[in-house]
């Protein structure tokens, strides 16, 4: 990039943008869920000084019941690839967004904060960081196709404020969407370029960016994806067929083996390092080789986006049907009613001998295969040979909105469409269908679930943004859409994360503190267990303590083989999983899957087997009397008491 691209005005709002994330950063402030253990400790009154705006979301389990306390686990243990503190021992580098001191880590941006800054800044910057990153992508890509950078800015803002990614905003599927983009927008610099010095320095981003999606290691939404970017591609070098004359192709090609060679060694590098992990994940009974069908995902679903404003509401029951509020979390999804538009006009020109623009096209034939994947499902051959057997549909819908935000852009800035009067006709006609499909899905939900509570006004209100979003884009009228999109979008997700300040409620709690104490001069580093309870296990391995049931990102199988030497309960331990243990009669050890990532084991606290395993202290939620235990410390928080015990080993 040179001095001149480098401060040129349109990445002026990139430096902005740089400048609001490091004062965020600064001030240690993001949107991380973490409030949560105050309420479990406080109680849903208490005031939280941290707490800046909303509110904590119970919902986002991944997040500060999983992810953070491993990244504050990992500070703890220097970054080590294994994290000693978990069981008996876990390598966390099958995890995409836990630090570890490891070369695959160049490839996971939102690590580099963990090496440089201190935790509770590195964890402040790695949260606005996923926003950054997806806003600007979007920019340089849309900038890019369409040379307007004002629209490019305002579209990149509704892009990341899109209800679908604020709800999923802890996992790391902000920052494969903007690989994805940024992979996008690297493979039509490097087709466009002009020196060798463009196609060498594109070609690494591309190779770099490929890499980064990888190894995050999550295949339904990287097939997702993937098939997206292949699709987009294909549609923008069927528009620029001409312009590949043979000299090009010959630079293609190089490009194209270099990058293929590189991206093959890194994989298979990674491949081998973590050869015995991938094996053991590909034998569990959950995750799993899974496989699936396709068809089934609900309608209500698939058009649920304007009623994502609904799901701010902690207290409202959410339906069945819709799962909970993560996955019932959307996008506005209007490419079904651009898609007539876009074939008629590229039959039209087809048939008129007129050019073709092929990237609407590429765009819309993802969308209809992927939304018959979904809803329908596909002849199992099609969905093998395009890998969409291990996608599941709820796992697709973040293809599909990617992919729908794109055609939305492309549709009002660069397809060129005469409005004339019978256009007009039917660009009304089908806002019209728009408003009734969302009019009958409110109704719908209100008529099978009475306890949702939607009301008729909420109903037609919804239906009305609809319509009108509708309308303002098949008459591609940029302004208007953009204005009523964007307050939608914010009013749809700006309450969907807390603004939250610093890691308190994990490492500076009278919980932390005495586990910290204990751990001080805990030399042997014996080991701790809690019982009934699904939340401290996690936390105490963010304190430094070795807990046995935390949760475990593959099975340890040589943990469970001690408590069931019979493999009797294999199938419920062999699996990635949240473990509660719970009191038992003594001599007896019972295994019981409670959820596909969650199982309880049975076992009582004096049993020999955690004397072998070397469990000296014991974390419960109300006071026992066993004889091998003795109380070390109670912690009275006035929504739950904590009793600490020690067992002796005489």
């Amino acid at each position: 990039m040179s001095l001149k691209m480098l401060f040129s005005k349109r990445l002026y709002f990139s430096y902005v943008i740089i400048i609001v994330i490091s004062i965020l950063s600064i001030l240690k402030l993001h949107g991380a869920s973490i409030g949560i253990y105050n309420i479990f400790f406080y109680g849903n009154s208490y005031k939280d000084p941290n707490l800046i705006f909303g509110q904590p979301r119970p919902v986002r389990g991944d997040d500060w019941n999983v992810y953070i306390p491993f990244i504050v686990s990992q500070s703890v243990e220097n970054f080590s690839l294994i994290n000693k503190n978990i069981g008996l021992g876990q390598i966390v580098g099958s995890m995409n967004d836990i630090p570890i001191w490891h070369w695959k880590e160049i490839f996971h941006s939102q690590s580099f904060p963990f090496f440089l800054l201190p935790l509770e800044y590195a964890f402040s910057f790695r949260w606005w960081l996923k926003g950054a990153l997806l806003i600007m992508s979007v920019y340089l890509l849309t900038s890019f196709l369409t040379k307007q950078y004002i629209f490019a800015l305002l579209m990149s803002v509704i892009f990341f404020f899109s209800p679908f990614f604020h709800w999923w905003y802890g996992t790391d599927y902000l920052e494969i969407t903007s690989y994805v983009i940024l992979t996008i927008y690297f493979s039509l610099k490097a087709f466009n370029y002009k020196t060798q010095r463009d196609l060498i320095l594109n070609t690494a981003a591309f190779i770099y960016l490929v890499l980064s999606i990888a190894l995050m290691i999550y295949p339904p939404v990287q097939i997702s994806m993937a098939l997206l970017v292949l699709f987009f591609l294909a549609g923008y070098i069927a528009n620029n067929i001409k312009f590949i004359n043979k000299p090009r192709l010959k630079m293609y090609s190089i490009a194209g083996c270099i990058a293929v060679s590189i991206i093959s060694i890194v994989l298979v590098a990674y491949y081998f390092e973590f050869k015995d992990i991938i094996q053991i994940l590909q034998n569990t009974s959950y995750p799993g080789k899974r496989e699936v069908v396709g068809g089934g995902f609900p309608w209500q679903r698939f058009l649920f986006g304007f009623y994502n404003i609904e799901l701010l509401n902690e207290t409202k029951p959410i339906p069945p049907i819709l799962d909970n509020q993560s996955e019932a979390s959307s996008f506005f999804m209007l490419f079904p009613f651009v898609l007539p538009i876009t074939f008629y006009y590229m039959i039209k020109n087809y048939l008129k001998k007129r050019k073709v623009d092929f990237i609407p096209l590429s765009l819309s034939l993802y969308l209809i295969l992927s939304s018959i994947w979904i809803l329908i499902g596909l002849p199992k051959v099609i969905a093998k040979v395009l890998l969409l057997n291990l996608v599941p549909a709820n796992r697709m819908i973040i293809g599909i909105g990617v992919a729908n935000l794109l055609l939305i852009i492309y549709f009002l800035s660069n397809l060129k469409i005469r409005k004339s009067f019978n256009y007009k006709v039917v660009a009304y006609v089908l806002a019209g269908i728009g408003f009734i499909l969302h009019f009958i899905l409110g109704y719908n939900l209100q008529l099978r679930y009475p306890f949702y509570a939607i009301n008729d006004l909420i109903i037609f209100l919804v239906s009305i943004v609809a319509f009108f979003s509708i309308l303002f884009l098949l008459l591609q009228k940029q302004k208007l859409f953009i204005i009523l999109l964007l307050i939608y979008s914010l009013l749809s997700s700006y309450k969907v994360n807390p603004l939250y300040r610093g890691l308190s409620p994990m490492i500076n709690s009278e919980l932390a503190r005495q586990i910290q104490k204990i751990e001080k001069n805990n030399i042997k580093k014996e080991r701790w267990v809690v019982y009934n309870n699904l939340a401290l296990g996690n936390y105490l391995v963010a304190n430094g303590a070795n807990s046995i049931n935390s949760v475990h990102l593959y099975p340890q199988l040589n943990l469970w083989k001690k408590f069931d030497p019979d493999k009797k309960y294999y199938s419920v331990y062999n699996r990635y999983a949240h473990v509660i243990v719970a009191e038992n009669v003594p001599n007896k050890i019972e295994f019981k899957l409670l959820r596909d990532d969650f199982f309880a084991i049975g076992v009582h606290p004096c049993h020999e087997i955690l004397k072998e395993l070397n469990v000296k202290y014991f974390v419960f939620t109300k006071k026992v009397n066993y004889s091998c235990l003795s109380e070390i410390e109670k912690i009275d928080y006035p929504a739950l008491s904590l009793y600490i015990y020690k067992r002796s080993y005489n």
